[in-house]
């Protein structure tokens, strides 16, 4: 839904939608702007915050963030918005951002997932720990780091997962940062379905055109387009 609940948007509010995308490297979905013809301003605003900010930067309850876009609406193409985050940062404190094992697999496969570092200390090491369903605990040391404050990482545990056919939950979680448990385990664990199938079919994607000759932007998408296919209809054979 857009504007999401509790916000609201001032100006062009029917350029503004969800995308079922990841171009703003978060998990999909993600805010969207999509360009249109005119000078103008837009607003994303959100609900109202409490920052409990005990200093002379904000003090306010009623503390809200706006995204805004001023100017030639035709230059921008599109702009997406995803992962916003307003913290309070600890002194040690790590957070799950995801978990990029697939859904669907059909054999043993990796343990993956991504980390980022909120906390104010550089992150050196961590414990991940993962379980499927209420099944065994596995756990991977992982040293030699160096995450900078706000900075992410990418990690892949020792152990691969590999169960039967059927259908679990995949639990994935931050044991320890450097050697102990961090300010905030809030944000420490996620989890995602997980579906071992018995067999995976390669999908054979379908491309339908539609152009003019009378465009010169268009004739010359066309071109480039139709010898693609021909290319990739080669390789494929």
């Amino acid at each position: 839904m857009m504007p999401p609940a509790g916000w609201s948007i001032n100006g062009l509010p029917a350029q503004w939608s969800v995308s079922a995308t990841n171009e703003a490297s978060g998990e999909v979905p993600e805010a969207k702007f999509t360009y249109v013809s005119g000078t103008s301003v837009t607003r994303l605003i959100s609900y109202e915050i409490d920052l409990t900010i005990n200093n002379s930067d904000v003090g306010e309850d009623e503390f809200q963030i706006c995204f805004y876009l001023d100017g030639n609406m035709y230059n921008i193409d599109f702009w997406y918005l995803d992962d916003i985050l307003l913290l309070n940062q600890l002194n040690l404190d790590a957070s799950m951002t995801g978990i990029s094992t697939p859904t669907y697999i059909n054999g043993p496969e990796d343990v993956t997932g991504q980390i980022m570092n909120v906390g104010l200390t550089t992150i050196t090491s961590l414990d991940m720990d993962w379980q499927v369903n209420n099944g065994p605990i596995q756990s991977t040391f992982i040293d030699g780091l160096s995450i900078n404050s706000l900075d992410t990482y990418n990690f892949t545990c020792d152990q691969q997962v590999a169960v039967p056919i059927g259908t679990y939950t995949l639990n994935v979680w931050i044991n320890k940062v450097n050697g102990v448990k961090d300010d905030d385990q809030s944000g420490d664990s996620l989890s995602k379905p997980l579906i071992r199938v018995s067999n995976v079919i390669p999908k054979k994607p379908c491309y339908e055109e539609f152009t003019s000759s009378t465009c010169a932007p268009c004739a010359s998408f066309n071109t480039g387009f139709v010898s693609w296919c021909c290319m990739s209809l080669f390789l494929s054979t």
